[in-house]
């Protein structure tokens, strides 16, 4: 239960600390954006298997309940492992984004017709 106490606080931490950040600056930050998304939805999942995890074992059979704590165990193990890809790739696509605009920057009309 405390493990579960301390995920909500973390994830509340997290939504307190991008809502502070993106007043405080105004502009929209894409790695901050990105970087908050994935981490929510980080958190949110591990919030659910620990709660599920925990009424599980309140509210089940000895015996079966440790069966599905397993299981969900193995299922939080994947999924985890599932969002920590998609938040690389996301990262990716970000810096490759921000890579082709200043590739644009670089190359004005300007630029071109001196050449």
């Amino acid at each position: 239960m405390i493990l579960a106490m301390v995920e909500i606080q973390t994830l509340m931490f997290t939504l307190y600390k991008a809502v502070a950040s993106y007043w405080r600056e105004g502009t929209h930050n894409r790695l901050l954006g990105q970087l908050v998304l994935h981490n929510i939805i980080y958190m949110t999942c591990g919030l659910i298997f620990s709660l599920t995890t925990i009424l599980t074992t309140a509210l089940v059979k000895e015996y079966y309940g440790f069966m599905i704590v397993k299981f969900v165990r193995i299922w939080q193990v994947t999924i985890h492992a599932f969002l920590v890809t998609r938040m690389s790739r996301g990262l990716w696509r970000v810096d490759q984004q921000r890579a082709l605009l200043e590739s644009l920057h670089t190359f004005s009309p300007e630029t071109l017709l001196r050449a």
